[in-house]
């Protein structure tokens, strides 16, 4: 008898807003980040480098989730248009009850998905 264990899923880590750091946040980071150094400085106690590698890490990535926040996650693709979205969930519908409607819209949503990217393609050469 085997025994297969299951991968658990990970979760992505969360992303960094770095573009705030070319505006006027970046000088509330620097800011920050410089005065958890100074009280991090203040503690005289021997630490090893692991330790001191894990209160640097903390330190600026405490600082960066307080000032900068971050990234939202962008829900679909932007050049797909409302009205396709709203075919493809009639598809997924159709899928499960009705199959010659599924087929129909499959062929539909395939259509209206081409449509859509060549707008944007040429969205993008007039640009």
């Amino acid at each position: 008898m085997k025994i297969k264990l299951k991968k658990g899923k990970r979760e992505k880590p969360k992303r960094l807003n770095l573009e705030e750091l070319n505006g006027p946040k970046a000088e509330l980071y620097s800011l920050e980040v410089n005065n958890r150094f100074e009280a991090l400085g203040e503690e005289q106690r021997e630490r090893t480098p692991e330790e001191l590698w894990k209160e640097v890490k903390t330190t600026l990535l405490e600082s960066a989730r307080t000032t900068i926040g971050y990234k939202n996650k962008q829900l679909h693709n932007s050049w797909i248009s409302d009205e396709t979205f709203e075919m493809i969930k009639a598809k997924r519908d159709a899928n499960t009850k009705d199959r010659e409607k599924y087929k129909e819209l499959k062929k539909e949503v395939q259509r209206k998905l081409r449509e859509d990217k060549q707008k944007q393609i040429e969205g993008y050469v007039k640009s």
